[in-house]
């Protein structure tokens, strides 16, 4: 063997390597979700269902208590679908005016 084919580790002055932070990927939170959350295809197919299952529960009750309270004129501002109401309401009492009227008139 001659000395261009030898490799060797020389050791630095003062006898021992510095300690290094470990890889930021290799600890905390992220290492825990990379191992648990996506460790193999399976973690990872069942972690993106769930996760998009619980968001399109999250949505759909969330949109259906504003989409209530809309229609029920609770909101501040008066939706459309509560004012759409309000207007259909008052025509039915002017159509129940106008028939007890013309039954009062055809009576008397």
């Amino acid at each position: 063997m001659t000395q261009s084919q030898i490799t060797a580790y020389v050791q630095p002055e003062g006898g021992t390597i510095a300690e290094r932070e470990p890889p930021q990927a290799s600890e905390g939170l992220l290492a825990w979700a990379r191992a648990n959350l996506f460790g193999n295809l399976t973690d990872t197919l069942i972690t993106v269902f769930l996760a998009v299952f619980l968001t399109w529960a999250a949505w759909s009750a969330f949109s259906s208590f504003v989409l209530r309270a809309n229609v029920a004129g609770v909101t501040q501002g008066e939706g459309t679908m509560a004012r759409v109401v309000a207007e259909l309401d008052q025509e039915l009492d002017r159509a129940e005016a106008m028939e007890a009227a013309a039954a009062a008139n055809a009576t008397a």
